[in-house]
C-alpha cells in the first residue's frame, strides 16, 4: 500500500463540495496521521476556513484561476506529491490537468476521473464517475485507488460549533426551525411567499416554535423582505462558520434548498435531533443523509422549487409543503 504523505485537492470553491472534501481528507489521515494535505480553490476561502478547527492537517490555499502559476512553488515542497482532481459531470479545464500532471512529476500520483475534455491520459489514476451513486462512495474509491480500505463508510463533520450565538438570538436548543431559501440560482431559491407559508405551516402545528430564517450576503433583499412580511421571524445573515453551524445543529428541523449550506443540514441530522429536508437535493446532500447504522435521517424532496412537492423521508412519501411534512417529524 502507497500511503500518500503530501496531498493536494483542486476544489472549486462551493461548500458543499468542501465538507465533503473534508470527509475525505479524514479517510487520509486515518490511514497516514502524518499526511499533509492542501485544498486549493479559487474563492470563498475565508469563510471555509472556519471549518478547520478539528482539521489541523488541512490547510486551504487560495489561488486564482486566472492566476494558476503561484501554485508552481509547491512543485519543490515535496519530493512526491498527490494531486487529486475533483469529478465532474461536464470538462475539468485543461490548465488544472496540466498543472496537476507538473505539480505530481517528481515521483507523485495526479487522480482523475474520466470527464468531456482532452488530455485526461495524463492522470496516473484514472478514474470514473458515477452519478447515481452517493458522493461519498466516490471519494471512497479515491482512497481506494491507492490500495487503502476506508476506515469510515459515513461522512461526518467534526465541527466545533459555536454555541453563544443561540442565547444571542434568545433560542432555545431544539425549539426552532430553521429555513434556508437561498440558492446562487434564483430559480431554485424559495419565493418569499414560500418562507412565510411554511413558517405559518409550521407555527399550526408548533406554536411554540421559533422560525430563523438563515442566509449569506447575496440573500439580504430576500431576508428583509421576509423580515418586514413576517416580523416574527429571526434572521441569521451572512454568519462565520462556527455561528452558523450551532444554529443549525441545534434546530429541531432544517429545509433549505440545495445548496452549500443545507450540507450542514445534512451532516447534523443524524445521532441527535435535528431532522432536514433539503429540495432538489443532490448526492453529496444525500451522503450525509446516513446516520450511524444506516437509517435515512435526511428527508429528501425532489423536483419543483419554491417550496411545494413530494417529500421523500426513506420509503415514506409525504406529498405537499415541505414545512408540513417535517413537521410530522418534529
Amino acid at each position: 500500500m502507497n500511503t500518500p504523505r503530501d496531498i493536494i485537492f483542486f476544489h472549486s470553491g462551493s461548500v458543499g463540495d468542501f465538507l465533503m472534501y473534508l470527509f475525505l481528507a479524514e479517510l487520509f489521515y486515518r490511514a497516514n496521521p502524518v499526511v499533509r494535505i492542501s485544498i486549493v480553490m479559487p474563492r470563498n476561502t475565508s469563510f471555509l476556513r472556519g471549518f478547520l478547527g478539528s482539521y489541523p492537517y488541512v490547510s486551504i490555499l487560495e489561488i486564482s484561476k486566472w492566476k494558476p502559476w503561484r501554485l508552481l512553488p509547491l512543485f519543490f515542497r515535496s519530493k512526491s506529491i498527490t494531486v487529486i482532481i475533483n469529478p465532474t459531470v461536464g470538462r475539468i479545464p485543461l490548465r488544472a490537468k496540466l498543472l496537476g500532471w507538473f505539480l505530481s512529476r517528481r515521483g507523485g500520483t495526479l487522480v482523475g476521473f474520466k470527464d468531456k475534455g482532452p488530455l485526461c491520459g495524463l492522470y496516473s489514476k484514472l478514474l470514473f464517475y458515477d452519478i447515481h451513486k452517493p458522493y461519498h462512495e466516490t471519494l471512497i474509491d479515491i482512497v481506494r485507488a491507492f490500495g487503502i480500505e476506508p476506515p469510515l463508510f459515513t461522512p461526518r463533520l467534526a465541527i466545533q460549533s459555536d454555541s453563544d450565538e443561540l442565547a444571542e438570538r434568545g433560542l432555545k436548543p431544539h425549539r426552532y426551525v430553521v429555513i434556508h431559501p437561498g440558492a446562487l440560482a434564483p430559480e431554485r431559491s424559495f419565493s418569499p411567499d414560500a418562507v412565510l407559508a411554511m413558517a405559518e405551516a409550521i407555527r399550526v402545528k408548533k406554536p411554540d416554535m421559533d422560525i430563523v430564517v438563515s442566509g449569506g450576503p447575496g440573500d439580504k433583499k430576500l431576508l428583509e423582505e421576509i423580515k418586514t412580511r413576517d416580523p416574527r421571524v429571526i434572521l441569521a445573515m451572512a454568519l462565520p462558520a462556527l455561528q452558523i453551524s450551532a444554529i443549525i445543529k441545534e434546530a429541531r428541523l432544517y429545509i433549505g434548498v440545495d445548496t452549500g449550506i443545507s450540507h450542514l443540514g445534512g451532516a447534523f441530522g443524524y445521532g441527535g435531533q435535528l431532522a432536514a429536508v433539503v429540495c432538489d437535493a443532490n448526492n453529496s446532500a444525500i451522503s450525509f443523509a446516513r446516520g450511524k447504522d444506516g437509517s435515512a435521517r435526511l428527508i429528501i424532496s425532489a423536483g419543483v422549487p419554491h417550496g411545494r412537492q413530494a417529500v421523500w423521508a426513506g420509503t415514506r412519501r409525504c406529498d405537499g409543503w415541505s414545512a408540513s411534512c417535517g413537521s410530522d417529524i418534529m
